[in-house]
């Protein structure tokens, strides 16, 4: 576990969704691609995440349930170019959340991931459960033109 290996990694993204009356469809991705060794011959994987859910408020406004499959996969880290030992792995994962929306500019959110499978190089990883809790606030840099 890293908390940043002293390199400038850029992610990049993509969501699209799709309401209907009743519930909403949303994909996404992202991409994390490490672009160099640091100074210690360090370079991490490149990381590619996605998932396919569907959202619902079951009539309620400030409230939305999810359900979604999401996939994993993370190339192995290098030493000097030498892949790390237990590095790299791809996941198959189920999400549920559950998200309040107090204004139109507050969310907070509750996840529950749970992997379906679990393939690791070298087979050390053990994930059992991973839970997220979140708070986000959305603004606008700018105003449109009337």
């Amino acid at each position: 576990m890293f908390f940043g290996n002293g390199t400038v990694d850029p992610i990049v993204g993509i969501k699209a969704s799709y309401a209907f009356e009743a519930f909403r469809l949303a994909s996404w991705a992202n991409v994390r691609a490490p672009l160099y060794e640091n100074r210690f011959g360090y370079q991490g994987p490149t990381q590619i995440t996605g998932g396919l859910g569907v959202d619902t408020g079951f009539g309620l406004e400030t409230w939305r349930f999810l359900l979604q499959p999401e996939i994993y996969h993370e190339t192995p880290a290098t030493w000097a170019g030498e892949p790390a030992r237990n590095s790299g792995r791809t996941d198959l994962i189920a999400a549920a959340g559950v998200y309040w929306l107090p204004s139109a500019d507050w969310t907070v959110h509750l996840l529950a991931k749970v992997p379906w499978t679990v393939r690791a190089e070298g087979g050390q990883l053990r994930m059992p459960f991973v839970g997220l809790l979140g708070v986000t606030y959305a603004f606008n840099l700018w105003q449109p033109s009337p």
